[in-house]
């Protein structure tokens, strides 16, 4: 193998390996201590932010981070769609009121805190049906699941978002009327990270190897025209 392919090989296990590293998913669980700092942290955030009562509480996240094992989760979602979006005064006229266009910009704002986090989303559909429904009144438009990477990331996106001057949560109570939002872990292994280290891994060797194979097809043509 030549020093070249050597290279190239050598760098693309370097960005799989900085892909290993923000991928995660096993580190060390927090401590009472360090989930109460920074409960208090993200408390005092919001209250020198003005934030709205309809955001997630600081007993919700210690709820949330009571069950930490330092490993990922997969947040599940559960939306029922406003038939109106609801943005505070100052904002109606700018925004408007269709709730879609409130739920893409909410997207947008919080995609970049998630992949900064390791975090991302693995599912989102609509509802197209009814099968059982034990309570009729709670009906759902769309479904969402965010893997996030730890109970810890999901807290620096909660302060990160709350030291942001650009609006992120509000487009989603604009949109949203009603949600259940609850975090789970993976049993089966394709539902897992460990799926998605073996397909980028996968495609990464495919890769490589289309590209080495590439390069002496290229080397040969060019060698017998020379010869010629």
């Amino acid at each position: 193998m030549k020093y070249g392919s050597k290279l190239f090989i050598g760098m693309l296990a370097l960005v799989y390996l900085a892909f290993l590293l923000w991928l995660g998913g096993s580190g060390q669980p927090m401590s009472v201590a360090e989930v109460e700092s920074r409960l208090a942290r993200i408390g005092e955030l919001s209250i020198s932010g003005g934030a709205s009562d309809s955001e997630i509480g600081l007993d919700d996240l210690r709820a949330l981070c009571a069950g930490d094992d330092g490993r990922e989760f997969f947040m599940v979602n559960l939306i029922k769609y406003r038939a109106k979006a609801l943005y505070p005064p100052g904002m109606k006229q700018e925004m408007g009121d269709d709730p879609m266009s409130a739920n893409s910009r909410y997207g947008r704002a919080i995609v970049p805190y998630l992949i900064k986090n390791g975090s991302f989303p693995i599912y989102m559909s609509e509802v197209s049906g009814r099968l059982i429904n034990t309570d009729e009144a709670l009906d759902w438009d769309a479904v969402g699941i965010v893997r996030y990477r730890s109970r810890r990331d999901f807290l620096n996106m909660v302060e990160q978002i709350s030291l942001s001057t650009s609006p992120v949560m509000v487009h989603k109570w604009a949109s949203v009327e009603r949600t259940q939002v609850f975090p789970t872990s993976a049993i089966l292994p394709l539902n897992s990270s460990n799926f998605v280290r073996i397909v980028v891994l996968a495609l990464l060797v495919t890769f490589a190897t289309i590209a080495i194979y590439l390069t002496r097809f290229v080397r040969g043509l060019r060698g017998r025209r020379s010869k010629n």
